[in-house]
């Protein structure tokens, strides 16, 4: 831009000069120039003023002057006068429109890196570390059997069932959304799997906002599992809760397949491999062993439930021997805190949150998978098939 610019001033220089020496009438003088290209570096001001220091000359003298003064203007030089300056005000007229560009380009520069700082801050900041400035109170659905995988489906349509990753995510969710201050489990489950009713506990127990649990119609067994990790327990008066223990159901066929000639024969390493096995009968060793197992992981739940509850393991031992409550009766036993319905819950995760007046109702919802999720599993099915050929053809290549 520099280059340019002493470009424009040289031109611009070379006219002045050229008018100058046609109004003198004298002959050209580099070293003239060179004085003339020095003083050019005197900053641009006033347009006339301009042209008159570089051509040496005076303003136009008043009414009863010397015409004879050399410096006097005629006709020639006004005229030379007049282009020099008609090129200096094209000049500047150029130079603004290259300052403005510059300034807008530079404004533009600003802004992106202003965005971008802004943008790496937000991304920097956990939404939880941010004060909670909704009021809404989420609802988590609980129902039917807690299970790791999906509902399995039968000749009756698929069963309704309660996963652990879905309810795990709908949890996640709501205790990063800002707007949600409360969670209100609502569950209406008779149990479920072991590992998978602890999962869930465990992520209800993580979850860093209140949380609480209303059991509607049930809640036993790995259902109350999962609601002894809320912060307060709602149950209706008629409910049916408790139910805390474990137990194994092993079918056997062997009379059924004797009667109709079926014979089972199982050949096998390690006198445990066939334990459970539906085609004998179970020896009483076998008994005691699987009954070890279900004692262990027995103690496991009742000692969650009694730190949950904040109650000692021998009492929550002595409530725990299978059986069902009525939610009145559980109340009384310290296994549930209030007696109320879904309403009544949500009051009551309010008031944890801090919300005041009425609360917004979230109910929340797994995330629909879009188009994007499919082509990301398409794309991964993709890949591994891509994987398995490139190994395969490592494998053969080295043999």
């Amino acid at each position: 831009m520099i280059e340019s610019y002493n470009i424009y001033k040289f031109n611009i220089i070379q006219h002045i000069y050229s008018a100058y020496i046609r109004g003198r009438g004298v002959t050209w003088h580099p070293s003239r120039l060179q004085q003339i290209l020095i003083g050019a570096l005197i900053p641009l001001g006033d347009d006339e003023r301009i042209g008159l220091t570089l051509l040496g000359l005076k303003r136009p003298a008043d009414e009863g002057s010397n015409p004879s003064d050399p410096n006097l203007f005629s006709l020639e030089k006004r005229k030379g006068i007049c282009k020099a300056n008609s090129i200096i005000k094209e000049f500047k007229g150029k130079m603004k429109t290259r300052w403005k560009a510059l300034i807008a380009f530079g404004a533009v520069v600003f802004l992106a890196l202003t965005v971008g700082l802004l943008y790496l801050l937000i991304s920097s900041i956990e939404v939880n570390q941010l004060p909670l400035i909704g009021q809404k109170v989420a609802v988590i659905p609980i129902k039917g059997t807690i299970t790791l995988e999906g509902c399995s489906g039968g000749i009756f349509g698929t069963a309704q069932c309660a996963s652990v990753s879905t309810i795990k995510e709908m949890l996640k969710n709501a205790d990063e959304d800002n707007s949600v201050r409360a969670i209100v489990l609502d569950i209406n489950s008779g149990g479920g799997y072991v590992v998978a009713s602890r999962e869930l506990e465990r992520a209800v127990k993580d979850t860093k906002k209140p949380v609480v649990a209303c059991i509607r119609e049930v809640g036993t067994s790995g259902a109350y599992y999962v609601a002894s990790a809320a912060d307060s327990i709602v149950a209706d008066r008629d409910s049916i809760t408790g139910s805390i223990g474990v137990v194994m159901t092993i079918q056997h066929y062997y009379g059924l397949l004797e009667k109709l000639g079926i014979n089972v024969t199982v050949i096998k390493a390690g006198k445990s491999k066939d334990l459970g096995s539906p085609y004998r009968e179970m020896t009483e060793e076998e008994k005691r062993e699987l009954k070890e197992v279900i004692d262990k992981i027995y103690y496991d739940f009742v000692s969650d439930v009694a730190k949950n509850r904040n109650l000692s393991f021998s009492y929550v031992e002595k409530i725990s021997d299978g059986s069902i409550y009525l939610g009145s009766d559980a109340k009384d036993l310290g296994l549930v805190d209030y007696l109320g319905n879904l309403d009544d819950a949500i009051d009551i995760a309010s008031e944890l949150g801090r919300i005041s007046g009425e609360p917004a109702i979230e109910e929340a919802k797994p995330r629909k998978i879009s188009l994007w999720d499919l082509f990301r599993i398409s794309a991964e099915d993709v890949g591994s098939e891509i994987l398995s050929v490139i190994h395969i053809i490592s494998q053969n290549s080295n043999d």
